[in-house]
């Protein structure tokens, strides 16, 4: 039988008991803050700088890492894409804060890895959710790992994985924003006719590492849903981000340059929909079948392109 969601929610609040965080910032009165709202909950490390912050990450591994953004000497920019240098730390959340209110700020933050952010001033209620849900979400991605819920040829997650974790995000009200894409490969049925099943295995696998490359959160995630057919969910992401998204998919298996002499473009290629939606919805189905029928849209107007669009609605009470 399968757990109820309140008893899986009861094992990752106890499972993230003692979680290590470490709280990058220099100025006192707000490491203060922050220290006395997850203190409680959590082992709290700080670090002033970010050299110093790395020397620690090394050493000890914590489980999410809170950056100021404007550092002393390096910034929470760059501390983030340091440690997203390394491979062992590709899924520690961070976490960055900022006063920033520049639309171009926020794209830097996603580009250079960054998990999540809040804007200054910030609720320090909604800072320890935020919390709490990366490290729930952390665990859980970390124990569907080790559950065999991967693709045996793309080394990408499978449907399993995708239905178990979008159920476990539509339960929870700690994702007020998701979007999801759906990525199809182009006139992939004529490609494997005319190169070969065993060629056509090697695109996906080199596309699916495309995808994975695409993303820059540990929170962010891509399935394989069968053949030729993939999903990325993207939580805590607006419109612009998933868009962004798309875009470094396309632009990254054009760059691949893989011939397929039955494509209108003469390498394979690949259409995306998307669709963002202002909260976890409770019919996650209903949301991929919106991303599908921008799927459907970017092939009628001649593929190797990307239509996302914004599921209009409000919050279910």
């Amino acid at each position: 039988m399968e757990p109820d969601t309140e008893e899986v929610e009861e094992h990752l609040r106890e499972a993230i008991d003692d979680s290590t965080v470490l709280i990058v910032e220099d100025n006192d009165a707000d490491f203060d803050l922050l220290r006395e709202v997850l203190s409680p909950h959590f082992n709290v490390k700080r670090c002033r700088d970010g050299e110093a912050a790395l020397r620690l990450i090394m050493d000890i591994a914590p489980h999410i890492v809170i950056t100021e953004f404007n550092l002393q000497g390096m910034d929470g920019i760059v501390l983030c894409q340091r440690i997203r240098e390394h491979s062992r730390f590709d899924d520690i959340p961070v976490l960055m804060v900022s006063s920033e209110e520049h639309a171009q700020r926020e794209v830097d933050f996603w580009d250079a890895g960054c998990s999540d952010f809040v804007r200054k001033p910030y609720s320090l209620t909604t800072l320890y959710k935020r919390v709490m849900h990366h490290l729930k979400y952390k665990k859980m991605l970390d124990e569907y790992k080790e559950a065999a819920m991967v693709d045996s040829l793309t080394k990408v997650f499978n449907r399993r994985y995708l239905e178990s974790t979008m159920l476990q995000l539509s339960s929870r009200h700690e994702t007020p924003e998701i979007s999801a894409l759906l990525i199809d490969v182009d006139w992939f049925k004529k490609y494997n006719d005319s190169y070969g099943h065993l060629a056509g295995d090697a695109a996906l696998v080199q596309i699916a590492e495309v995808l994975t490359r695409s993303l820059m959160r540990s929170t962010d995630f891509v399935t394989r849903l069968g053949g030729e057919e993939f999903a990325v969910i993207l939580p805590h992401t607006d419109a612009s981000g998933a868009q962004l998204i798309a875009e470094r998919v396309l632009a990254g298996v054009r760059a691949l340059a893989l011939p397929h002499k039955h494509s209108d473009y003469q390498r394979i290629s690949v259409s995306v929909g998307g669709i963002t939606c202002g909260f976890a919805p409770e019919d996650w189905r209903s949301m991929i079948k919106q991303a599908d029928e921008n799927l459907y849209q970017a092939k009628a107007q001649g593929r190797n392109k990307a239509i996302c669009t914004v599921e209009q609605g409000s919050q279910p009470q």
